[in-house]
């Protein structure tokens, strides 16, 4: 499947934080999950242009269920 990791929050509180500020516009989904060892970066359902910093390696392949969800953006050598 996959790992994530990710997720800081400011001061324990639920509001998440970022070293990013602002918003990132969405990345091609042209990169399919057809690989082990894929990066790519999560967002929250149903939001677009989103600064989530949850990430994920993938540990299997392929993950079709990824495929224009979330965007590979880089590869573990």
């Amino acid at each position: 499947m996959y790992i994530q990791g990710g997720d800081l929050h400011k001061n324990g509180a639920k509001q998440a934080a970022s070293v990013y500020e602002g918003e990132f516009a969405d990345e091609s989904f042209h990169v399919k999950h057809t690989e082990v060892g894929l990066i790519g970066m999560c967002k929250r359902k149903g939001y677009s242009h989103s600064n989530e910093y949850q990430f994920y390696v993938t540990t299997a392949a392929p993950l079709t269920f990824l495929d224009n969800k979330y965007v590979v953006f880089g590869r573990v050598i």
